[in-house]
């Protein structure tokens, strides 16, 4: 395809846009998308992305497939769009936790276009890279295919379908049925990857149409070449054969040819067949491509016809070969390997499921910073993009097909299509939807050297071989060369699952997902298995946090096992990786937190994202990062190192043991030394060590991967030192203890990017202190703003549970001080400004460049610089350089000459621009220079007691323009006693040193109340000191003990207590010394007695001292207690007195008996005077410019006020709330900056800041001008509309930004396209514009166009396709203006008068013709008219099992008489159970489809098989790894000491009666329970109902334990629920399955005839549908109850895959000549028959009528399994049969009826009208010569004998009253005076017109039988 053709395809798609003249048309969406399709960048692919309209409507709401569906009100998107992300969070989800609470719906999405005349005859396809999920396309109307699966590539071909004429529109209509719960994780929905138009010749490359492989590459390699085998598939979709041959080359990275091209023989490919040409190229020695250096090549292959190229196909080259030994591991090139993988969704956190190429580029470039060389794709196939980036990056890959198989784990997944027959149109007959997908994932990826294998399924519900094997063969089928793999769950616990180790001896290489402790048994058992950990670890963190939080649902980073009850922590998975060289790697659970599945809590709103992550939803690293990186990347490659926790501790001691911190650091080094404030707290090494095969590996010496310390936090700075084993440093990690937050600052991973409207800019969002420093629990709200040339399209924080900021919006709280904006390019090449703001911090901005791709290198702007602040009077040193930034990413610095600062900007205090200009350029840059000065200072507030002098501080807050508060000293004036007498406020003044304003202190003298309450007795540091009158020689029992705040009072260490043991004398003391006097009036004493000691006794006296020097005691005066018998030895003794000033106090022992007096502790409590001191900080209003501003509240203290652009920042106005607090506005800088009240109570400490922060809006859209260089112009001219709009600022804003609607005064007679006005017609009319911009709409001038006409008349050249749908018998409205290209003007809509269509016409189906004339024009349009209707219904079958009630088709296909079809729902009439209790019955059960778009309906039928042969499927009772469900319950489990004994035994899959293993539910009590039941509640992720007979039990016994005496198994019959019960040990009335009223009883319960307690035990009974069973025991006397394992299985028929038919009939009578085998027949009828089929082995049979005769008719017969099809075809001819006669049937009965009249009994007149038409019609009867054509001869006699008969009137019925004087009426001859009567009236008029009716009747007949007679002799 040529540039030409692009532009020509751009020029048809632009031209969409002006099809239908309308007042207002909106421009941008659709231009955009012609632009798109012109910069395609592959010669036969077109981007599709652009220009769609996008509606969510609810499930059925709107039919949008039809061509003429308006969508005018329709949102414009662009695509790949998921349109779930856009929804926002919704507790009540139908997706529930697992899908996010976001929710789906039923998408539709249209697009219109045009397609050029030069591509008629080529082969059109649509691809699409994935459509979530159930997607049904049409194009013109008609339903193209449907598409079940949410993640695989498809394509369609279209060619039948469009119209390639440049004139005529196409339609294209998508409806995205998402239906929930549909997945495990979330999902998203719509078309979410991108959309491609692919156009080639009708011979041409297949789809997927090469494969490449490098047969023997390590053999060949050593030769130093390389031999390609290539396959290339070429397509002959003409109608003719055609000579081809195929042209290979090989090319580099660059492009450049690697290796000649090789041309084959030329071949004949055969019209609508496929040849495989094949070539062997040998090479030259190539570069291989491996994780390190992925070298790529492209294999470009060309198809010739004769020596002219008609196609060009390229597919990914890299050499590489890959071994996999059971016993040697992974090995790639020769090389072994680790494969360091991580499993990755698919979705991109605030971005959704949208598949943005940079978006996935970032996620594995982070991943591969990290380490990572493998990728697992969970669970389904990658987008296109993921498997290019990382062939680019070296990453190898693991595409997955399926999450499920049969059975599904959401009641609405794949499951429900898995083994359906697919109804691609490229799927081959018989093939199932798995086939047809797992097929079309592997040929996409064949030639990919990233993927290594093929995972046909991930953790398989009721997984079998017969499935396996089948998809390890349809693998390969496609690509022999890789082997499959699959992630098995059921080996966590132990190998010991033998149905999967089955499964998994026929996958290939086994997934063990967290079989880690199976590793050993499966190598042993299994020894040339291929192993791998397919999912490892699922450890659960949330970034920042080191303490699980359940409450508030957060989870440590700390590696200790903090992991969901399947996994293991990082070190332990990875050792069991890195020890075993048979394991080939590990996948990790996951290498991106992802939306949904939020273990481990599960449905816990609000928690809806998951934990498991490495990075966060917002791509920000968690500290696992490091840990990895620490294992997989060489310290020679990457030295590193990292510290954890952060360091902001000061008042948090929820990590604190014993005030210490668990400090660790992850590291490659050989040695790391810690370090804090400066201080080595000793290094540690690691040991160097080697697996048993000699691999190297280090390890700290208590056998962590990671160094320990436990620290004593203090506040500063941890460093972590990194040194090789030479001790030198080679890496250093330093965190901070932070001040409080600051300012936001604003980070880009890119700060320039492609201008291509994909393109993406993560910017990073650090809450900082005032020293830059990452506070890292801080939790702002920011705010954004963005201006230039980009879109916010997500912001996101990574906490798991925020809920109520969209992903799509621009704000964003802080999560562990970080958050990130996601900002889109447009296509235009510029710069865009993301502002970030917090209340209360320092604002930040970012600039970021957008460029186009360009060869050259190009300046792409500067940098911004950061605001200088500056003193009054100055002068600020300025930057002398600049960076400048280019395309390519790099930066300059570039000198700046700045503007002169003049003396008056910096003589006041404020804020103003610079500008200056950047040397050698004319570019001028700017930055903003703050001048600081004093505001004032901040008052003071002090309380004293009446008569005190309080003291004032000694420094007070001056505060400044830029918000600062500096303390400074203070001179106060003098404050006298007087001053402070009497309660009130008095005010002071004090001299501030060196600033002019004075300070003022309030003194709030108020009457105090004096309290003893605060203990000032423990020792903090040297004082108080504590003596006494005799201390222990030996260190025992010393009087340190008195004051060091531990208290015993008896018992205890030997130190914690002061005894004058042995010292034996009457008075002994204990005292302390205070630094300084206190007011004293209560001291304490906690005595410490021994019984056992007869030296020891409480004294008989205690006395209380106080001394001011330690030499001269006084005893207190007014002790409150003294004497022994008033003190007690188990608790504290208060002592009160009259309060005393002192420094020394001691407590003075007097004892008789010389008995040693032991005393633990001591107290002494100071006097404090409470004074009213107010706490209150709160504001009482706050204005602005006199008006409370908005919002207010008093405990609000941030507010967000925006200001129009220019607008003058409002005077605040504030008052407080208490009179006592101070309060100090700081006014903001500028319109951009915060204004802060701050509020400081009259305690001194209480303080509120109250900040508005003020943002001046960008400048908006102001003025909207349009000018055209002429407003006089001629028809068929085409003139340029030049839109300029300005902003508030007088820039002109660039074409990409905004949007512009034009309004025509007439639309008649001119258009605008492209912004581009299109004169069709003379005449005049008005122009403006409607421009928007950022949610403002300005109109722009109006123009008068006046248009002259064109006098050179010019000839039609073409008109666009007419197609006009109707129902039989309808006849349609044709358009009355089509679309028409003219020889010489432009192309326009003229008025047609069409010929005339009649009913006969729309009387059969089809097609025809009708011719229209447009005055003036020789050409005349055609219009095409179909006469549709549905022709066929699909009908069903299949078989259940006996009592099950099988799952009917939600939907069934509608077969059209043109031979298409559509979709439709189905509602079947109630089947109950009873239906299905009988062995082999046939049950019908017919259904009623509603056509989509209209109220028709049609019938439709399933015949279902019942059946008692069933075999074993899912046992869904079974625990499964992973899901909520099913679960063990019981109304009373064992609790008693360290059984464990559990309810989740009873379906843990594990029959054990060994009691070691003590695998078993009991009941086992102290006091013996007489009954008890045990149960199991069924589901997945959610409960859900299965049809069970039966149940089997495998008792436990043991001394205590028997088998119960007596047995009842109920189900449950409640109401729905979705909760587990509080304690599935014992489930109580709170949970409705512990209510006994919802549960019955089964019927036909048959037990064994001895229940066995060593032998598995079957019960079974009669089918019943429920989400619950359970067995209700009564236990045999003092024994308990007890049970290993319970067990149900799904019972599944095998179903009939024979589409056998019997035979066909015709009318009812068998066809002749059938036979099963012969596919094809031909009948003759006269009319169009009824055909219907007998099937065999209850096959379906559908049967589709012709249009017409001559057409064929389809029986389509279906096996019963719903897979395999068979066509038969009926060709109905007309049959010539002789001309048939008229139809008397209805005359004769007619005679019959009137044959026993009696005319006597009638009027005269009323009888011989009756006899003229009986004669009549008797004539009619015996008129043998009456044909067909003449039936209307015979339908007339039958009316006339009819209105004769009716009009016969009874003799009896004339003879009424003859009182006729009363009306004064004559007597009209019938004896009725009132003129009526009930039979015919002689002499009415109306007799006389029946009369002269039947005479009509009469003569038309003779007349008619002349005719007839004459024609018959002509002939």
């Amino acid at each position: 395809m040529t540039k030409r053709w692009k532009k020509i395809i751009a020029l048809a798609v632009a031209a969409t846009l002006g099809v239908t003249s309308i007042p207002m048309m909106t421009l941008p969406k659709q231009v955009e998308a012609a632009e798109m399709v012109e910069q395609s960048d592959s010669e036969r692919k077109l981007s599709f992305n652009k220009g769609w309209k996008f509606f969510l409507g609810k499930d059925g709401s709107i039919d949008a497939s039809g061509k003429n569906y308006d969508d005018s009100s329709w949102r414009n998107v662009d695509l790949p769009h998921d349109y779930s992300i856009e929804q926002g969070f919704d507790p009540n989800s139908p997706g529930t936790a697992n899908g996010g609470y976001i929710n789906g719906g039923v998408g539709w999405y249209r697009k219109t276009f045009i397609l050029p005349a030069e591509m008629k005859g080529k082969k059109i396809s649509i691809n699409f890279g994935g459509i979530y999920m159930d997607s049904t396309t049409y194009v013109n109307g008609k339903m193209v295919g449907n598409y079940p699966y949410g993640y695989s590539p498809f394509a369609y071909d279209i060619t039948n379908f469009v119209t390639a004429d440049g004139v005529t529109e196409n339609v294209i209509s998508i409806k995205v049925n998402h239906q929930q719960p549909s997945s495990r994780w979330y999902s998203g929905s719509g078309v979410y990857r991108n959309v491609d138009l692919v156009v080639t010749e009708p011979v041409h490359v297949a789809r997927y149409g090469t494969y490449v492989t490098t047969p023997d590459l390590e053999k060949e390699y050593a030769k130093n070449q390389a031999t390609v085998h290539v396959e290339t598939k070429v397509e002959n979709e003409s109608a003719k054969d055609e000579q081809i041959k195929v042209r290979t080359t090989i090319l580099d990275n660059q492009g450049k040819v690697f290796q000649k091209s090789e041309t084959t023989k030329e071949e004949k490919v055969n019209a609508g067949k496929t040849t495989v040409f094949k070539q062997d190229i040998t090479t030259t020695k190539p570069k291989l491509w491996d994780t390190e250096n992925p070298n790529l090549y492209k294999v470009k292959t060309e198809v010739l016809s004769g020596e002219k190229v008609i196609d060009n196909y390229e597919t990914n080259l890299g050499f590489r070969w890959v071994k996999m030994d059971p016993n040697e591991g992974f090995y790639l090139n020769g090389k072994y390997m680790k494969l360091h993988g991580m499993c990755m969704h698919h979705d991109q956190g605030a971005l959704g499921s949208v598949a943005n190429y940079r978006a996935i580029e970032r996620q594995m470039q982070s991943l591969k910073e990290m380490g990572v060389n493998a990728i697992r794709v969970t669970h389904n196939p990658a987008a296109d993009e993921l498997l290019e980036i990382c062939n680019k990056e070296g990453l190898l890959v693991i595409d997955e097909a399926f999450d499920c198989w049969e059975s599904a784990k959401r009641s609405k997944d794949y499951a429900r299509f898995f083994s359906k027959a697919a109804t691609h149109p490229d799927a081959k007959n018989g093939q199932t939807w798995a086939e047809f997908d797992i097929k079309n994932m592997v040929d996409r990826g064949k030639n990919e050297p990233c993927i290594i294998m093929w995972s046909i399924g991930n953790e398989i519900v009721n997984a079998s071989t017969g499935i396996a094997s089948k998809l390890v063969n349809w693998v390969k089928e496609v690509d022999p060369t890789r082997p499959a793999t699959q992630g098995f769950n059921n080996f966590i616990d132990g190998f010991y699952d033998n149905n999967m180790k089955k499964v998994a001896d026929v996958t290939g290489v086994v997934g063990f997902n967290y079989g880690e402790k199976s590793y050993d048994a499966a190598h042993k058992e299994y020894p040339n298995w291929l192993i791998m950990g397919s999912e490892t670890s699922s450890a659960v963190r949330s970034r920042g946090f080191y303490k699980v939080d359940d409450e508030k649902k957060i989870r440590s980073n700390y590696d200790d096992g903090n992991t969901v009850g399947w996994g293991l922590s990082i070190e332990d998975a990875w050792k069991a990786d890195r020890d075993r060289k048979f394991v080939m790697g590990q996948f990790v659970w996951t290498g991106y937190d992802y939306i949904g599945e939020p273990s481990p809590y599960h449905d816990q709103w609000p928690a809806k994202s998951s934990y498991f992550g490495v990075f966060d939803t917002a791509g920000i690293p968690k500290d696992a990062f490091y840990i990895y990186q620490s294992q997989w990347v060489d310290v020679k490659e990457k030295p590193m190192v990292h510290l954890l926790p952060h360091w902001n501790w000061e008042n948090d001691d929820s990590i604190k043991q014993d005030g210490k911190i668990k400090v660790q650091a992850y590291s490659n080094a050989a040695s790391v030394e810690l370090l804090l404030n400066g201080k080595s707290l000793g290094k540690k090494d690691f040991l160097q060590k080697r697996t048993s095969d000699g691999r190297p590996y280090q390890e700290a010496e208590d056998g962590h991967i990671y160094l320990e310390w436990l620290v004593e936090y203090a506040p500063g700075k941890l460093e972590a030192i990194a040194r090789d084993e030479k001790g030198k440093e080679i890496a250093r990690d330093v965190i901070e203890t932070t001040g409080d937050p600051a300012k936001v600052k604003l980070t880009p991973d890119r700060q320039v990017i492609t201008a291509d409207g994909k393109d993406l800019s993560y910017i990073t969002v650090d809450i900082t202190d005032e020293k830059g420093h990452v506070v890292p629990t801080a939790d702002n709200r920011v705010n954004f703003q963005i201006s230039g040339n980009g879109k916010i399209v997500g912001v996101d924080n990574g906490d798991a549970t925020e809920v109520e900021d969209s992903y799509q919006g621009n704000t964003r709280k802080a999560y562990s001080g970080k958050a990130m904006v996601i900002v889109q390019s447009t296509d235009k090449e510029g710069s865009f400004t993301l502002t970030a703001s917090s209340g209360g911090l320092e604002s930040a901005k970012t600039v970021v460049f957008t460029t186009e791709k360009a060869d050259e290198k190009k300046l792409a702007g500067y940098e911004n610089l950061a605001d200088i602040t500056t003193d009054i009077g100055k002068r600020p040193e300025l930057p002398k350089k600049i960076t400048a930034v280019y395309n390519d990413g790099s930066k300059k610095e570039k000198n700046v000459v700045w503007d002169e600062i003049r003396d008056e900007q910096l003589e006041k205090a404020g804020m103003f621009t610079l500008d200056g200009v950047v040397e050698g350029t004319d570019d001028t840059v700017s930055v903003n220079i703050i001048v600081v000065g004093v505001l004032g200072v901040r008052d003071v507030s002090v309380t004293t007691n009446i008569g005190v002098v309080p003291k004032l501080p000694e420094k007070v807050a001056v505060i400044y323009n830029n918000g600062q508060e500096k303390q400074t000293s203070v001179t106060w004036n003098e404050v006298t006693e007087d001053m402070v007498q009497t309660e009130g406020v008095v005010s002071v003044e004090g001299t501030v040193e060196g600033v002019e304003q004075k300070a003022k202190a309030n003194i709030h003298v108020a009457k105090g109340e004096t309290t003893f309450t605060k203990d000032i007795a423990k020792r903090e540091g040297t004082y108080p000191i504590p003596t006494a009158s005799f201390v222990q020689a030996n260190g025992n029992d010393p009087v340190e003990a008195i004051n060091n705040g531990k208290v015993y009072y008896t018992d205890g260490p030997a130190n914690e207590r002061w005894i004058p043991w042995g010292h034996k004398q009457e008075e002994e003391w204990v005292a302390l010394e205070f630094e300084k006097e206190h007011l004293i009036g209560k001291v304490g004493i906690d005595l410490w007695t021994n019984p056992g000691d007869q030296e020891m006794g409480t004294a008989d006296r205690i006395t209380i001292e106080y001394s001011m020097d330690g030499q001269d005691w006084k005893p207190v005066e007014n002790q409150s207690i003294s004497e022994k018998k008033d003190f007690v030895t188990d608790k504290e003794n208060v002592i009160t007195f009259t309060p005393v000033n002192t420094k020394h106090i001691r407590w003075k022992f007097y004892s008789k008996a010389k008995l040693a007096q032991g005393v633990s502790e001591v107290h002494v409590y100071e006097a404090e005077t409470n004074l009213p001191v107010n706490s209150d900080a709160y504001l009482k209003d706050l204005k602005l410019n006199g008006k409370t501003i908005e919002g207010f509240d008093k405990e609000q203290y941030y507010y967000s006020v925006e200001l129009a652009y220019g607008e003058e920042v409002p005077k605040i106005t504030a008052e407080k709330s208490s009179e006592y607090a101070n309060m100090f506005i700081v006014p903001a800088l500028d319109g951009n900056s915060a204004a802060k009240i701050s509020v400081v109570a009259e305690d001194g400490e209480t303080r509120s800041d109250y900040i508005i922060q003020f943002k001046h809006a960008l400048p908006s859209l102001s003025e909207a001008k349009i000018t055209m260089e002429q407003t006089e112009i001629t028809q068929d001219d085409v003139k340029e509309i030049n839109v300029d709009a300005k902003l508030e600022d007088g820039s002109s804003l660039s074409h990409d930004v905004f949007d512009v609607a034009f309004e025509l005064g007439n639309p008649e007679i001119a258009e605008i396209k492209n912004q581009k006005l299109y004169a069709y017609y003379p005449g005049e009319t008005t122009l403006k514009a409607v421009l928007t911009y950022q949610d403002k709409t300005v109109e722009s001038n109006t123009l008068q166009i006046s248009i002259k006409k064109n006098t050179d008349v010019s000839e039609v050249t073409g008109y666009e396709e007419v197609h006009v749908i109707t129902e039989k018998g309808v006849v349609p409205a044709l358009p009355s203006t089509v679309r028409a290209t003219f020889k010489n003007g432009l192309p326009k809509k003229v008025s047609v008068t069409w010929n005339t269509i009649t009913k006969e016409q729309c009387e059969e189906y089809g097609e025809f013709k009708v011719k229209g004339t447009v005055e003036g024009q020789k050409l005349q349009p055609e219009a095409t008219v179909l006469v549709k209707g549905v022709t066929g219904v699909q009908n069903f079958s299949t078989a259940t099992p006996l009592g099950v009630v099988p799952h009917l088709p939600e939907k069934a296909n509608l077969y059209y008489s043109d031979g298409t079809k559509d979709e439709a729902k189905v509602e079947w009439e109630e089947h109950p159970q009873d239906l299905f209790m009988e062995d082999g019955k046939i049950v019908t059960v017919n259904g009623v489809v509603k056509e989509n778009g209209s109220d028709k309906t049609f019938s439709t039928k399933i015949v279902i098989r019942v059946s008692k042969d069933s075999y074993k499927g899912d046992k869904f009772t079974g625990y499964k790894n992973g899901f909520y469900w099913p679960l063990g319950i019981a109304s009373f489990t064992n609790r008693a000491g360290s059984s464990n004994d559990t309810s989740s035994e009873l379906n843990d899959n594990i029959v054990s009666r060994k009691a070691e293993d003590n695998n078993r539910w009991t009941n086992w009590s102290d006091e013996w329970r007489a009954s008890d039941w045990a149960g199991i509640i069924f589901g997945l992720e959610e409960v859900s109902y299965k049809f069970i007979d039966h149940l089997e039990v495998d008792f436990y016994t043991d001394h205590g334990a028997e088998v119960p005496k007596e047995i009842d198994i109920q189900y449950y019959d409640g109401e729905y629920f979705n909760a587990p019960p509080a304690d599935q040990n014992q489930v109580t009335e709170e949970h409705p399955a512990g209510v006994d009223a919802n549960w019955k009883s089964v019927s036909n319960l048959k037990l064994p005839e001895k229940i066995s307690a060593t032998e598995t035990n079957l019960f079974t009974f009669d089918p019943v549908e429920t989400c619950a069973i359970r067995l209700v025991m009564k236990t045999e006397d003092g024994k308990c109850l007890a049970i290993t394992e319970m067990a149900s299985y799904e019972k599944l028929v095998k179903k009939h895959d024979k589409a056998s038919l019997k035979n066909i009939f015709i009318d009812g009578k068998e066809l002749s000549k059938f036979d099963r085998e012969e596919l094809s027949y031909t009948i003759e009828t006269e009319k169009m028959p009824v055909i219907t089929a007998e099937t065999e082995d209850n096959a379906s049979a559908t049967v589709i009528m012709p249009d017409k005769f001559g057409g064929k008719a389809r029986i389509i017969v279906t096996a019963e399994d719903g897979v395999r099809t068979k066509t038969y075809e009926i060709k109905v001819n007309k049959k010539d049969a002789a001309e048939k006669k008229a139809d008397k049937e209805k005359l004769q009965k007619l005679l019959e009826e009137v044959k026993g009249l009696n005319l006597d009994e009638y009027t005269k007149e009323s009888s011989e009208k009756f006899r003229d038409a009986l004669d009549h019609a008797k004539k009619v009867m015996a008129d043998d010569t009456l044909m067909e054509k003449d039936q209307k001869i015979v339908d007339d006699a039958v009316k006339a004998l009819e209105k004769a008969r009716d009009g016969l009137k009874r003799e009896d019925e004339s003879s009424g009253s003859s009182n006729n004087g009363e009306t004064g009426k004559p007597d009209n001859g019938n004896g009725n005076g009132n003129g009526s009567g009930s039979g015919v009236k002689t002499g009415d008029s109306s007799a006389m017109a029946g009369t002269f009716f039947v005479m009509v009747i009469a003569i038309g007949i003779v007349v008619s039988i002349m005719r007839r007679r004459k024609r018959d002799f002509c002939n």
